[in-house]
C-alpha cells in the first residue's frame, strides 16, 4: 500500500515517522533486555527445581529404608499406634515476589511442633523416618513454588517473544517504509517543482524577448 493512502507525505510527518521509529527501537532493545534476564532467572529456577527434584527423591528412598527397618522391629498395631500419634495440621503459607514486573509465588509450610514422647517406645529409625518425610514435606511445597514460577516465567517469555517479534518484523520495518516511502515522494515533489519553476522561467525569457 503507499504511504500517501495512510500518512501524508510531508517533512513534519518523516520527523514524526523517525521519532517513533526511534521509540520502538528502543522498545525493542528494551524487551530484549528483560527477555535475557528472565531467561537467565529462568534458567537458574530450572537447575534449583532439578536438584531439589534429586533431592526429594533421595530423600523418599532413605525415609522408605528407614520405615522398612522400623516395621522389621516394630509389630503392625505398634506401627499403626505411632502413626496415628503424629499426626497433626499442617499450614501452607503463600506469599510473592517480583520478578522483573512478575508476580511469582513463594510457598512455605509450618507444622505444630511434635511431642518427642512419641518416639520413647519406637525404634530410632521410625523416628529418622519421620523427621526424613517432615523434610521432604517442607521440600515439595518449596518445589511447588519452584515450578509454578518457572511456568509462569515461561508464559511471560511467550508473550514477550510476540512483542518483540512484531516490532521487530512489524512495526519498525512499516515506519521505515513509511520513512522511505515519504522521502522518495517529497523528492519527486521536488523535482516536480524544479521542473515547473524552469518552465515558468523559460516563459518568462521568452516574453521578455518579444
Amino acid at each position: 500500500m503507499s504511504v500517501t493512502q495512510q500518512i501524508s507525505p510531508t517533512r513534519i510527518e518523516r520527523t514524526n515517522q523517525i521519532a517513533r521509529r526511534k521509540v520502538a527501537m528502543r522498545g525493542h532493545k528494551l524487551l530484549k533486555n528483560k527477555q535475557d534476564e528472565m531467561t537467565r532467572i529462568l534458567q537458574d529456577l530450572v537447575r534449583q527445581r532439578d536438584a531439589l527434584r534429586a533431592t526429594v527423591s533421595a530423600e523418599v528412598a532413605r525415609a522408605v529404608h528407614y520405615f522398612m527397618d522400623s516395621r522389621a522391629r516394630m509389630s503392625p498395631t505398634e506401627v499403626d499406634n505411632a502413626i496415628r500419634a503424629l499426626r497433626h495440621e499442617y499450614e501452607v503459607n503463600a506469599k510473592t515476589k517480583n520478578i522483573m514486573g512478575l508476580e511469582v509465588p513463594v510457598i512455605t509450610l509450618t507444622r505444630e511442633a511434635e511431642s518427642q514422647a512419641i518416639f520413647a517406645t519406637t525404634p530410632q529409625s521410625f523416628e529418622r523416618a519421620v523427621h526424613t518425610l517432615q523434610g521432604v514435606m517442607d521440600k515439595l511445597v518449596a518445589l511447588a513454588g519452584i515450578q509454578k514460577s518457572c511456568a509462569m516465567i515461561e508464559r511471560n517469555l511467550g508473550l514477550l517473544r510476540q512483542r518483540i517479534n512484531a516490532l521487530e518484523y512489524s512495526v519498525i520495518p512499516g515506519f521505515t517504509k513509511n520513512i522511505r516511502e515519504i522521502t522518495l515522494k517529497l523528492s519527486e515533489n521536488e523535482r516536480g517543482n524544479l521542473v515547473r519553476l524552469m518552465k515558468v522561467k523559460e516563459v518568462l525569457e521568452n516574453q521578455g524577448e518579444n
